[in-house]
């Protein structure tokens, strides 16, 4: 599993300097957000950002242009297009079901900014997880970031027994490595 992981992480340009997030990790992550003051708007955005990488692995830059007619709640599902007009279907699961549904209701936009009135930038949400981190106590070197939680997604499905062809198709990479491992016809997610 370790080398069909890399090989994703690799064909995905995801930097490999960091681990997925560790199981206590993902404890004190939710710890956290339990707490949060989601009477604040955009405190229930972030907590939003942080289910929907867990639960689709999407990238930060794909996730902050998602508009509202992208989400089809009835199979749930995202279509949207990526950063290079690629077409992406996505599904999403009970994880981030309800808050996406809320965003939804309230903005065309998924990911606003209701303090400056305007989309969320990658970057504010760079700095939420910068900020959530600190809050954790976490050294650099373990920080909360996008790609931490996208890897966490992908090592899950993999763990899971996914076959590689589907997790790569589940974040947009499709064309497998050469050196890849083929799945067994018997896993399945």
């Amino acid at each position: 599993m370790e080398k069909e992981y890399h090989s994703i992480l690799r064909d995905a340009r995801i930097e490999t300097e960091s681990e997925p997030l560790k199981d206590d990790e993902m404890r004190a992550l939710f710890k956290k957000m339990k707490h949060f003051d989601i009477e604040n708007p955009n405190n229930a955005t972030f907590r939003l950002a942080v289910l929907l990488m867990l639960d689709t692995g999407m990238s930060l830059s794909d996730m902050v242009s998602l508009k509202a007619n992208d989400l089809d709640f009835s199979v749930n599902v995202i279509r949207y297009r990526d950063k290079k007009m690629n077409k992406r279907l996505v599904f999403f699961g009970t994880l981030s079901e309800d808050e996406l549904m809320i965003n939804a209701k309230q903005n065309d936009v998924i990911f606003w900014d209701d303090e400056k009135n305007e989309p969320m930038t990658e970057d504010t949400i760079r700095d939420f997880l910068n900020r959530i981190s600190a809050e954790l106590k976490a050294p650099d070197r373990e920080a909360v970031t996008p790609e931490r939680l996208q890897k966490t997604f992908i090592f899950g499905m993999l763990k899971l027994g996914c076959p590689v062809k589907v997790v790569r198709r589940l974040i947009g990479v499709s064309e497998p490595s050469k050196d890849d491992a083929k799945p067994s016809k018997t896993m399945v997610c």
